[in-house]
């Protein structure tokens, strides 16, 4: 019988997945909404998807570089978070230091 710890964490596995697909049509409905962008990357990253959700960040930022400066700021550290946790730390201190400019 699996444990307890087990069955948490492929429950945890499973929403992280179906909020990946809910998260990927929105915002492909709306792929200037950076709130989109940032729930996206959250759930990649929650499905072991680092390299998915440094993507989906580094794209969102180039091509929808929002207006409003809290957006920027918010994509900036999470595109940190990503690479730090994909063991990029160099480039994850520099997204920081773009966040801390903004």
């Amino acid at each position: 019988a699996p444990s307890g710890g087990a069955s948490a964490s492929a429950d945890f596995k499973a929403r992280a997945e179906k909020a990946k697909k809910h998260f990927q049509s929105a915002l492909a409905l709306r792929p200037f909404d950076s709130r989109l962008a940032l729930a996206l990357s959250e759930a990649q990253r929650a499905c072991g998807e680092s390299d998915a959700a440094i993507q989906t960040l580094r794209v969102h930022l180039e091509t929808y570089a929002s207006a409003e400066t809290r957006a920027r700021v918010a994509c900036h550290c999470a595109l940190g978070a990503a690479l730090a946790s994909a063991r990029m730390l160099a480039d994850a201190a520099g997204e920081y230091q773009r966040a801390c400019g903004l």
